[in-house]
């Protein structure tokens, strides 16, 4: 059993370094100083080292990727960053760190993507799926999803998702982004965990639910959402827009896209060629995807605002 050893304070940096060189994990390295590991610990942390032997004895244990979200310099990072902001949910506890998203089944296939995005290797049944019962409410089917990992927990606080954000929630620092155009991409993973696509008389149009603070940071991206609304609740707001702006929008956030939420795309496809086909006015390049317009689609009233949940 390792015994106090006061000459561990007074070693180099450069002896300690040696060993960190070599791949040695904290453990091995108080082993060989004689040492318990968190008088190493602290060692390092006076001295400003880190031990990557560590770090791959961690990646061994871990269920997924904690690191994922070190470097938001991809579009699929940038996507799920903003997902998370509207429906994911970082649980901080004594016992516990977790990233939790809880979706309707219908988006299951969606939950299932974010899973292989952690690179969580355990069978899709992990997710579970259970009905959610609501007082007043019609009982839901829902699936969820929980990854357990204080480092990738405290990875999206500093990256503004925090827990218990709803009515708090800030527009992320440009910073935080490697390229400036991956906010659009963080813009999307918000619109389809907290934005809807509706028919709006045969046009598209688009409505997206937050706090003041954060909807103003999507106006500074996107300014044709003129005013900020008032929505269900003190610090509950909504932005949305229709024909012409609408359509430059969803056509910046969507048509180029290679990670979303399917049935959202979809619908955004069907109304252009539903506005292709009655206006034959094409909006880009988009109507040309080949989508089945549906009667719900067809309608053509504003009454069919899609569920954003």
């Amino acid at each position: 059993m390792p015994v106090k050893n006061e000459k561990i304070w007074s070693t180099p940096k450069e002896e300690f370094e040696k060993h960190i060189n070599l791949g040695k994990t904290l453990r091995e390295i108080a082993k060989e100083f004689n040492v318990c590991k968190t008088t190493i610990t602290e060692v390092f942390k006076l001295l400003g080292l880190h031990s990557h032997g560590e770090e791959e004895s961690y990646k061994k244990r871990a269920k997924v990727n904690i690191y994922k979200f070190d470097s938001i310099d991809t579009e699929e990072k940038a996507y799920w960053i903003g997902f998370l902001y509207a429906d994911g949910c970082v649980s901080i506890t004594k016992k516990d760190y977790s990233v939790i998203i809880e979706l309707a089944k219908v988006d299951l296939d969606h939950l299932i993507k974010f899973k292989k995005f952690l690179e969580d290797k355990r069978d899709d049944s992990y997710i579970k799926i259970y009905t959610k019962k609501k007082k007043g409410i019609k009982d839901t089917l829902s699936c969820f999803y929980r990854a357990h990992s204080k480092y990738l927990a405290q990875a999206l606080v500093k990256l503004g998702c925090y827990p218990r954000k709803s009515l708090t929630l800030k527009f992320p620092d440009e910073s935080i982004f490697v390229r400036k155009e991956l906010i659009y991409d963080f813009i999307r993973g918000y619109v389809d965990g907290d934005g809807c696509i509706f028919n709006s008389f045969g046009r598209i149009g688009i409505g997206i639910v937050g706090t003041f603070d954060f909807l103003s940071g999507i106006q500074r991206y996107f300014p044709q959402f003129s005013k900020i609304y008032h929505g269900k609740g003190k610090k509950i707001y909504e932005i949305r827009c229709t024909s012409s702006k609408a359509d430059q929008i969803t056509y910046r956030l969507y048509e180029h896209a290679s990670i979303y939420l399917d049935r959202k795309y979809e619908r955004y496809v069907a109304l252009c060629k539903l506005h292709d086909s009655e206006k034959s006015d094409k909006i880009g390049e988009s109507c040309d995807a080949n989508a089945e317009v549906t009667p719900e689609i067809a309608k053509g009233s504003e009454s069919t605002v899609e569920n954003s949940e």
